[in-house]
C-alpha cells in the first residue's frame, strides 16, 4: 500500500499524531499515527519520543505488515477483491484486526451497508455498544476509500456493482442468489447427514456439537470458482440462462 500524503492525512485525522507515547481510549500504549506494540514493527515504552519523520516510517511498516496479513487471509479464504477493497481491508487490519478477521466476506461483497453493519456487529459482540467515535470512524473510512456501492451512483462502476449484487457468499465462495438454497441444502446434507421426507435433518441435535466436514466447500470451489464469469457459466449449465 503506497504511503501518500493523502493517506497520511487521512490516518492522522482518524488516529491523531503524537511524538510522545500515550494511552489511547482503550488504555493501550500508543505513539505516532496510532502505532502500538502489537505489530512488533517498532518497540517503545511510556518514555519514548519520536520525530514525525520516524512516525511516518513506522506507519509505512505497520501498513506493509497489515497488507501481508490481508493478502494471506484472502488467499486462505479463497476470496478475490480489487485493489480498492483490499486497501480498505488493510486500513481495517491496521486499526482493528479483531474486527477484520470476522468481516472479510462481508467487506468483499462491496456492499457498503453490509460491510459497515458487520463491523458494528463485531464491535457489539466483542465490546458492547459501539461508541460514537467508532461509528464516525467507519463513516470517514468509507468516505475516504470507497469502491463500494455508493460509487455506483456517480457512474463508471454501477453496472459492475449491480452484477456483483446478484451473488452471495457461502463459506467464502460466490454463488448465484437463486442457487443459494440448493447449495445450502447440499452443504447441510454433507455436514449433518441426509434429511427425512419432511426435510428435517436426521440425527441433528442442536445441543450437541456436530462433526465438522468441510470437504463440500472444496467441491463447490471446484464446480463454481470465484470469478463472476464462472458463476455465469454455472447458472447457464444448471439453469439454462446467464442472468
Amino acid at each position: 500500500m503506497e504511503l501518500t500524503q493523502e493517506l497520511i492525512d487521512h490516518i492522522e485525522d482518524l488516529e491523531g499524531f503524537s511524538e510522545e507515547a500515550y494511552k489511547d481510549v482503550n488504555g493501550v500504549l500508543t505513539i505516532g499515527f496510532g502505532h502500538t506494540n502489537a505489530t512488533k514493527t517498532f518497540k517503545f515504552d511510556e518514555n519514548t519520543k519520536i520525530s514525525r519523520e520516524k512516525a511516518e516510517a513506522i506507519l509505512l511498516a505497520d501498513l506493509n505488515n497489515a497488507q501481508s496479513v490481508v493478502e494471506q487471509r484472502l488467499e486462505n479464504r479463497n476470496l478475490e477483491v480489487n485493489d480498492e477493497v483490499k486497501n480498505y481491508m488493510i486500513l481495517v487490519e491496521f486499526n482493528r484486526p479483531w474486527v477484520l478477521i470476522n468481516t472479510m466476506e462481508d467487506i468483499a461483497t462491496m456492499n457498503a451497508d453490509l460491510a459497515k453493519q458487520s463491523q458494528i456487529d463485531a464491535y457489539e459482540k466483542e465490546k458492547g455498544t459501539p461508541p460514537d467515535w467508532y461509528l464516525n470512524r467507519l463513516d470517514k473510512e468509507f468516505a475516504y476509500l470507497n469502491e463500494f456501492d455508493a460509487k455506483g451512483e456517480e457512474g463508471g462502476n454501477a453496472e459492475g456493482l449491480e452484477q456483483w449484487k446478484k451473488y452471495k457468499f457461502l463459506g467464502g465462495v460466490l454463488i448465484p442468489e437463486d442457487a443459494t438454497n440448493e447449495i445450502w441444502a447440499e452443504a447441510l446434507r454433507n455436514l449433518y447427514g441426509p434429511t427425512n421426507r419432511s426435510g428435517v435433518i436426521k440425527n441433528y441435535n442442536p445441543a450437541k456439537p456436530q462433526a465438522k466436514n468441510r470437504s463440500w466447500l472444496t467441491d463447490i470451489r471446484k464446480i463454481i470458482g470465484n470469478p463472476v464469469d464462472k458463476q455465469l457459466d454455472f447458472m447457464e449449465r444448471v439453469y439454462g440462462r446467464r442472468k
